[in-house]
């Protein structure tokens, strides 16, 4: 299962536009040997993990599904379990996290070495306060 932000992506020489991210992640599975028959588009436009997790709900519901496996990147799996927790809160539904390829995250110990670390790790401990008071 995969959401959508209906952003687009970087441009695409073989396409000759600017593919939407979900597209893109479409093709990467598809590449990686998952059957495109196995690959669901949650329906609706998210606009936050918030908003992406009440679709999954939503999703998992009308299908009737047992269990949800969320793949995010590893810095922002603690605020992702968090709201997991609170939205399907009551339903039977087994939920998990699991952080997506290492290269995607900062390293714990390092992180405060790169510019992409602090880029996401300090803007990660804000959205964990904001999402602590608002949801």
């Amino acid at each position: 299962m995969l959401t959508s932000d209906n952003l687009p992506s970087g441009w695409s020489g073989e396409q000759q536009r600017n593919p939407l991210f979900v597209e893109r992640a479409v093709e990467e599975l598809k590449r990686q040997g998952v059957p495109v028959e196995a690959i669901e588009i949650v329906p609706g436009a998210v606009v936050n993990t918030y908003d992406e997790i009440v679709h999954l709900r939503d999703f998992a519901a009308a299908h009737r599904l047992r269990s949800v496996l969320v793949v995010t990147s590893a810095y922002q799996s603690r605020r992702a379990l968090w709201t997991l927790r609170r939205v399907f809160n009551g339903s039977n539904l087994v939920i998990g996290v699991m952080p997506a390829e290492p290269e995607q995250s900062p390293n714990a110990a390092t992180w405060w070495l790169h510019r992409f670390g602090w880029k996401s790790v300090p803007l990660e401990y804000v959205k964990i306060i904001y999402y602590r008071w608002k949801y």
